[in-house]
């Protein structure tokens, strides 16, 4: 199912500076509030049905493997495109301060360009939506663990006029696969 997500402003120049951290891992970005509700697959009321922006096709990948994304073609689209490549079977996500792991790979839509990939370091990364950009804030609420879901995230939703050099250039569109792993679970006294 194909879903577009109504366009937002960035929350900051803060939220752009901070999705690559000095790891490479995607980390603290956009705070706030969210006012996305969406609730798996189907589209809810702050979402409508397209097929106007359809993301670039994934090849060869199946759940937990590193995907292959083709170098998109013709205009990128202006609001944010939720494509689910596979429905998980586990827990919902909910809310925007659980933590959850993930794997992902990113490209710019401009260039087909891989600009950061967790698969490629092998390990998954642990993080809650109240800590990323908007477009993964919106665009991965109501995927279950064990999905694959695919982004297409227009600049006033990723890093803006500013991008975030030198992987993102400036008002870039970005397209991402992503797996939900697993809820993280946390331990409260230290034993682990």
């Amino acid at each position: 199912m194909l879903r577009a997500v109504p366009s937002r402003p960035l929350l900051g120049l803060a939220a752009a500076a901070l999705l690559l951290c000095t790891s490479g891992l995607l980390s603290a970005c956009s705070g706030g509030d969210s006012t996305s509700s969406q609730t798996g697959p189907t589209p809810s009321a702050s979402t409508s049905t397209t097929t106007a922006a359809v993301p670039p096709v994934v090849k060869g990948a199946k759940f937990g493997q590193n995907p292959t994304i083709a170098k998109p073609k013709g205009k990128p689209p202006t609001t944010l495109v939720v494509k689910d490549l596979i429905v998980g079977k586990g827990d919902t996500v909910t809310d925007d301060t659980t933590v959850y792991n993930w794997n992902y790979e990113g490209i710019s839509w401009s260039t087909g360009a891989v600009f950061d990939s967790s698969f490629d370091r092998g390990q998954p990364i642990p993080f809650s939506l109240n800590q990323v950009i908007t477009g993964w804030r919106d665009g991965l609420k109501g995927m279950k663990v064990g999905g694959r879901r695919e982004l297409v995230i227009p600049p006033d939703q990723a890093y803006g006029a500013n991008g975030n050099p030198p992987a993102i250039g400036p008002n870039e569109t970005l397209v991402f696969v992503v797996d939900l792993i697993a809820v993280q679970i946390t331990d409260l006294f230290g034993l682990n």
